[in-house]
């Protein structure tokens, strides 16, 4: 009886560390994936700034500005389903 015990106790203790350590690396992957897309969002935010500022010769064709808006409705739409 006793030595199932310790036994149970040991299973007990190994279980909370392992989830201490899986939700710490869930935490860490986590923030990675928020700085990707801080990086992505800051990224793509320049150019289409460079994009809008710079008098390029020929001017890119105005179909290239839908392609952001349709972009951007279809990435952020899915935002609410967290």
């Amino acid at each position: 009886m006793k030595d199932e015990a310790v036994s149970q106790d040991h299973a007990i203790q190994f279980h909370l560390r392992e989830y201490e350590a899986l939700h710490e690396e869930i935490e860490a992957s986590t923030q990675e994936l928020r700085t990707l897309e801080r990086y992505a969002v800051i990224g793509s935010g320049a150019v289409w700034t460079w994009l809008a500022t710079t008098k390029l010769e020929p001017r890119p064709p105005g179909i290239v500005w839908w392609f952001r808006r349709y972009f951007h409705s279809t990435a952020y739409s899915g935002l609410g389903h967290y």
